[in-house]
């Protein structure tokens, strides 16, 4: 697996990608069944002030549509929220349509520079070895920038792996909320996440790739432990599971997760002090995770955020 999985399934909901790894434990579940064997217990945070309230819950941005998640928590934080808050609206035609030309411009070298250049010939061997898994090599990636080709890697894994980015949190809830007439609001733009995402050096997405690459022969375990950790509601392990594949390229971490959590937290507490009512955040579940958490930064601006369902 390359680093990009873990914020694909925890982080950066805008294409459901990029991130960080982390080996899996030798107790590690090996099957996504034999990760959510029992009920669910999927955290749910609780903060505000006298007149508002809001819910926090992490979501995975791609699962297995099959999977029974939902916990009486969630449905009743779920019924008493007026307003939902996602990442961005991944599926507005819209914000899709002002993404793409970003996504093309940022996306792919135009000096005849190759994915293949930034690796060693070491590399390079270690490298396609793994993705001759997926029919394919670094070479065959043509002239797409790391983070791109990230994308890419992750798509395939988490095909091979049965994951579905239709039957990620934010998808299925995005369309209940419509249903019901819920109001759906967003911290960030579909462009913005993905500037995020492209500013981040070449070199360091290419660095995450290598130092990631020994798991694209272990998707489903990893895909398992990961979804596992989530379905039982173990922030400390997920926090831990993160951290560990965080050490090698902390400036993923940073750009990722610690500056789009503080930014949140601001949004988060002019929500508290301006407005009235009941409100659900629904954001990457390694965004509620650990040090630098979006509740952290909430502390800071005197919002003590408390777990629902311990």
């Amino acid at each position: 697996m390359t680093r990009t999985l873990k914020s694909a399934l925890l982080g950066v909901s805008a294409l459901a990608f990029a991130g960080a790894t982390a080996f899996a434990a030798d107790d590690a579940p090996k099957t996504l069944a034999e990760a959510t064997e029992g009920p669910s217990n999927v955290a749910i945070w609780k903060t505000g002030d006298e007149d508002t309230t809001v819910y926090m819950m992490g979501t995975i941005h791609i699962l297995h549509p099959d999977l029974d998640w939902e916990t009486d928590a969630f449905e009743a934080a779920w019924a008493e929220a007026n307003a939902v808050f996602f990442e961005a609206n991944v599926t507005s035609p819209e914000e899709v349509q002002a993404a793409s030309p970003l996504i093309m411009s940022e996306g792919f070298y135009t000096d005849g520079r190759k994915f293949a250049d930034l690796f060693t010939a070491d590399q390079l061997e270690e490298l396609n070895e793994a993705l001759k898994e997926y029919g394919l090599t670094a070479e065959a990636l043509g002239n797409m920038r790391p983070w791109f080709a990230s994308i890419q890697l992750t798509q395939l894994a988490m095909a091979k792996a049965g994951g579905d980015p239709a039957a990620g949190i934010e998808m299925l809830l995005g369309a209940r909320a419509s249903e019901e007439g819920k109001t759906q609001r967003y911290f960030e733009g579909l462009a913005e996440q993905i500037q995020i995402i492209a500013d981040v050096p070449d070199e360091v997405w290419a660095k995450s790739l290598i130092e990631g690459v020994d798991e694209l022969s272990d998707v489903e375990g990893y895909f398992a432990e990961m979804v596992g950790l989530w379905y039982d509601g173990d922030a400390d392990g997920l926090a831990e599971f993160m951290s560990d594949g965080w050490e090698e390229t902390p400036e993923l971490a940073s750009k990722l997760l610690y500056e789009r959590n503080e930014k949140w937290a601001v949004k988060i507490d002019r929500l508290i002090e301006e407005e009235e009512g009941t409100f659900l955040v629904a954001v990457g579940a390694g965004h509620l995770a650990g040090a630098k958490s979006v509740q952290d930064y909430l502390t800071q601006h005197g919002h003590e955020s408390v777990r629902v369902n311990p």
